[in-house]
């Protein structure tokens, strides 16, 4: 049994097939069910979903060479500890490590890995830990600059984090949604400072 997983209009699907999945290279067969609108009881399941396009004043080639920087990530995101890369920067195969620390009390252990990379357009990964799912991001020039799109779709894994979900998601979103806007608002400070 083989399950597929993607992000197809800002939803996480997962569909069954004989075998193993050739979306994910190395990756051990899942049973997993469509998430498309599940709920637990009444309660929505507790995923999150984020898309967002986000512009910065440098090409997609300096975007790249910034992102590549991953020995300053702790550096730039005081939320982020423990960090380390196994592999060749930003290629497939490659996985990063880390524990995220929200404006909230939980933390989150994460391995994230590149499943594809098409420099300096693309990259496609798939995310483990504590959090489980799939994510994408998307570079194309703009004049002056880079529309950076960004995508993912994740599910809690921690039983905490699944219960508290269910009596306050919008404070999870919140703590999501600063992790974000304080991840680009760091990057977009380091790389276009003169």
């Amino acid at each position: 049994m083989r399950c597929e997983r993607g992000i197809q209009g800002g939803r996480l699907t997962a569909v069954r097939q004989a075998g193993r999945s050739s979306a994910f290279p190395g990756s051990a067969p899942r049973q997993s069910i469509s998430r498309e609108g599940r709920t637990l009881g009444t309660v929505s399941a507790p995923v999150i979903t984020y898309r967002r396009g986000y512009r910065f004043d440098v090409s997609p080639d300096q975007l790249w060479d910034r992102i590549e920087e991953v020995d300053q990530f702790e550096g730039w995101w005081p939320w982020l500890t423990d960090f380390r890369l196994d592999g060749d920067g930003l290629s497939a195969g490659s996985v990063l490590h880390g524990v995220v620390n929200p404006p909230l009390p939980y933390r989150m252990r994460l391995s994230v890995e590149l499943v594809d990379c098409e420099r300096p357009f693309a990259i496609d990964a798939t995310i483990e830990g504590d959090l489980t799912g799939d994510a994408r991001f998307r570079f194309r020039p703009v004049p002056g600059g880079t529309w950076a799109e960004v995508a993912w779709t994740v599910e809690m894994r921690q039983p905490a984090m699944r219960l508290a979900s269910r009596i306050g998601r919008p404070i999870l979103q919140w703590g999501h949604d600063r992790v974000v806007e304080m991840t680009v608002a760091g990057f977009r400070r380091r790389i276009e400072r003169p």
